[in-house]
């Protein structure tokens, strides 16, 4: 079973849930660590920012104070890269999960944003440009997880499952957004990386739900390298 779930959101970014909601139904559904983990403030419109970053830690904290000793909650951030080496990390807080990826909401405020932004667009991808992007940002930020990868823009798994089992990066599962085939899992874990699997909730049924990332974690044969999976 998934015993933590390091990416939800709230409606302090796009989702439907309050932290305590996201909170209460975590708890019912067996869930020992979450993370509130909302977009940050590179998102045009749905993202959080460096004030309400301070508010929501708040509440985070109150919210430990009410499960303590059954459950612990986590203040994430999901950062956006946003090109030449650069993401949204908050500056106001210190998250203590930071997940990295990329969105089409970000303003294309230069050159490798511009173009990533048609590419999502028109699926006409420049892989190795993307990757190495990808792979410099995660190199110098403190980022723990990459959300998500192969979504909007496409990488090379291949050369991104190296970079992350040498930074200590966890490559996500994603419930809602199941971006990894099975054959790209393998294809991770020969190159050493380890996972974790995410419901990336945004709504209430979604919260607890991880029935489509377990499912190709098992096809591929990868579960005992997911940090957040016990049997």
């Amino acid at each position: 079973m998934v015993i933590q779930d390091l990416h939800t959101h709230t409606n302090y970014s796009d989702g439907r849930c309050t932290p305590a909601q996201v909170a209460a139904l975590s708890y019912q559904a067996g869930l020992q660590t979450i993370a509130i983990s909302d977009h940050s403030y590179g998102s045009i419109m749905l993202g959080v920012s460096e004030d309400a970053f301070v508010k929501l830690k708040t509440e985070i904290d109150n919210l430990n104070a009410q499960y303590e000793g059954r459950m612990r909650i986590m203040l994430g951030v999901e950062a956006n890269l946003l090109g030449n080496g650069k993401c949204d990390i908050p500056k106001t807080i210190t998250p203590e999960v930071v997940l990295l990826a990329y969105h089409r909401s970000v303003l294309p405020k230069n050159r490798f944003a511009t173009k990533a932004l048609f590419q999502a667009l028109s699926k006409r991808y420049d892989i190795k440009r993307n990757t190495d992007e990808l792979i410099r940002t995660m190199c110098e930020n403190p980022v723990n997880i990459l959300a998500h990868p192969n979504e909007y823009i496409r990488i090379d798994i291949k050369r991104l499952a190296y970079a992350a089992a040498k930074e200590n990066v966890f490559i996500e599962i994603n419930n809602k957004h199941l971006s990894l085939t099975a054959d790209d899992l393998k294809t991770c874990a020969d190159c050493g990386a380890r996972f974790i699997i995410s419901s990336d909730a945004h709504h209430l049924h979604d919260i607890g739900n991880f029935e489509r990332s377990v499912a190709v974690a098992r096809e591929a044969d990868v579960l005992p390298l997911v940090i957040n999976w016990r049997e």
